[in-house]
């Protein structure tokens, strides 16, 4: 019986059946001047494009995986022929199998170099350094890891980082594991070196190990000995090695200037090139492993145990000072506002003559499970005084109670602190405030800005618009309700 296979067209009820002999003579045909194997079925580049045109289906996905399947799956079938024994009959009428083949077996063509080429280069190989190879490690970190003696060993993992350093100095495209280390006491009388230890590469196919000594206390020098042949890495395995001791605290403090991901991407530039084509990161953690040193960092500095008892230690720590810009804690809802007097000020200048925007997100700060309630950040923006300039946010509120008592109460303490600092004159208010539809922040407005209920406002924007109402006394901001909820519009009014 013979095999088909079936193609999808435009429609959901038109279909096309296909025998894969006509498929695999359709294929062979491209094969000859292409190979199959350089083109993705993920892009409908030059090979598949011609091969479906040729077929009649549409060139989609879909049916490019179909015919690829098909393809592997004649290929796999013509292998297994050919790697029989001879005396065995595969044709069924005792003949050798396979005199003739198909020039879809590309293994057996002309492509078999080609073919093992690049096998060839699915791997990283190079030789390993010549001995004999040492270096030195650095008097102060021998003094710190002696404070961290213990019998034979050295206690913690930081000692993995001053000989990976050293290793690394040497032979920079294998990242290196540790199985075990040694110290030769002061009590002993045996003649062994003063520091020894063997490690491994982690690389899957890798087969180099290494083993540093360290025989002279005073010169410290460490003699490196490589073993195993040469490196042999999995081109599309990545390794990393992890980030300890003293390294983990100096990452944290460069975190604390920069993200997560600018210090990966400036970590990944600084790798030289021959170590980035082995596979090897020791020097560019992950962007994962740099939010979880950036949080562990931040969570030391906490003043208190409990996240609400350091957040009001912060406030009391903060009052009175010219950047205090936590300014209230919520226990129940929990939230934090967040402005300052320099936020105040920009607010103050802009929102005379300006634009101001109200929105909200709820993506930015993840649940802790899927039961949680959301936590939703909430900010008071302006526009930037210089055109093509990023939009200035000049209140804040985290909160995981999205309803118009929490909103409103963040906004009203927000206007309670500016009329505080500006006095009657802050009571000017914004020209237009551009929100989504969301009916929260709509009432929230209302009530703060315009002292009214979203009806009353509504009610009297009616009666301007029909001119029921002397335009003169009309002395309450426009709420504009904007049908988009990005940021993005923000961006495309700065260059306006």
């Amino acid at each position: 019986m013979e095999q088909t296979s079936t193609f999808s067209t435009f429609g959901k009820t038109r279909k096309i059946r296909l025998k894969h002999e006509h498929i695999i003579k359709c294929i062979e045909t491209f094969s000859e001047t292409q190979n199959r194997k350089k083109h993705s079925v993920h892009r409908g580049d030059a090979f598949w494009s011609n091969v479906c045109k040729d077929l009649g289906v549409p060139n989609n996905c879909t049916n490019r995986k179909k015919l690829n399947h098909v393809a592997m799956h004649y290929q796999k079938r013509t292998m297994e022929v050919i790697h029989k024994p001879k005396n065995i009959d595969v044709e069924g009428d005792g003949g050798t199998s396979g005199e003739k083949t198909s020039s879809l077996d590309w293994s057996r063509n002309s492509s078999n170099k080609s073919d093992s080429s690049n096998a060839e280069e699915e791997f990283y190989k190079c030789a390993l350094p010549q001995q004999p190879c040492f270096f030195f490690i650095d008097h102060k970190d021998w003094e710190d890891l002696k404070k961290t003696q213990k019998g034979r060993l050295f206690k913690g993992m930081e000692w993995t980082n001053v000989v990976a350093t050293g290793i690394k100095s040497i032979h920079p495209f294998c990242s290196f594991g540790f199985k075990r280390h040694t110290i030769n006491t002061t009590q002993s009388r045996s003649k062994t070196a003063v520091f020894s230890c063997t490690a491994y590469c982690r690389f899957k196919d890798c087969p180099v190990t290494v083993k540093v000594e360290v025989k002279d206390e005073k010169t410290l020098k460490a003699d490196v000995l490589f073993q195993g042949g040469e490196v042999c890495h999995n081109t599309k395995e990545i390794k990393t090695r992890p980030v300890r001791g003293q390294s983990r605290d100096v990452i944290a403090e460069k975190l604390e200037t920069k993200l997560p991901r600018s210090l990966y991407l400036d970590s990944l530039n600084q790798i030289p090139e021959k170590a980035f084509q082995a596979g090897c990161r020791d020097e560019a953690p992950s962007k994962d492993v740099l939010k979880n040193i950036a949080w562990s960092h931040r969570k030391k500095q906490r003043p208190h145990v409990n996240e609400m008892a350091s957040l009001q230690m912060l406030i009391d720590r903060q009052q009175g000072l010219p950047n205090e810009v936590l300014q209230r804690v919520l226990l129940h809802p929990k939230g934090i506002m967040l402005w300052s007097k320099k936020t105040l000020s920009v607010f103050y200048q802009r929102c005379k003559d300006d634009i101001v925007y109200f929105d909200a997100t709820g993506s930015i700060i993840s649940k802790d499970n899927a039961s949680a309630t959301p936590y939703y950040v909430y900010e008071v923006i302006v526009r930037n005084p210089f055109k093509g300039s990023s939009p200035l946010p000049t209140a804040t509120f985290v909160t995981c109670d999205h309803t118009t008592a929490s909103v409103t109460y963040f906004l009203q303490a927000f206007q309670t602190e500016l009329t505080r600092m500006y006095g009657s004159r802050a009571n000017k208010r914004p020209v237009m405030i551009i929100c989504d539809g969301s009916m929260v922040l709509l009432q929230s407005i209302a009530m703060t800005f315009c002292r009214a209920s979203l009806e009353d406002l509504l009610e009297r924007y009616f009666q301007v618009i029909t001119g029921q109402l002397d335009t003169d006394n009309f002395n309450i901001p426009i709420l504009h309700r904007c049908l988009s909820n990005k940021y993005i519009y923000i961006d495309i009014l700065q260059y306006k």
